[in-house]
């Protein structure tokens, strides 16, 4: 199941509604995207292009994600046990 309009879009994945919209954009320079809905995680990332010179764009990519406190302990102890591996 997956729907899209010019602002937003929606899918399902593992019965969570994933809901996607733009939030601001910038004609050839900048959009920045937030998840919406009953997600455990709330995304909201940034996509900029820089222009460097003739033939050369840059992309920069900037996340930043809003959890629940049960869910930031989950990935708390997960990231823990990684970094403890020999």
């Amino acid at each position: 199941h997956f729907e899209a309009t010019n602002d937003s879009c929606s899918f399902v994945v593992k019965g969570i509604d994933l809901i996607f919209r733009i939030e601001e954009r910038e004609s050839n320079k900048m959009i920045k995207i937030v998840g919406e809905g009953k997600m455990p995680i709330k995304p909201k990332f940034w996509i900029q292009l820089i222009d460097k010179g003739p033939y050369d764009t840059r992309i920069r990519l900037t996340l930043h994600f809003t959890m629940n406190m049960m869910f930031k302990m989950m990935i708390k102890m997960k990231f823990k046990k990684q970094l403890q591996k020999p």
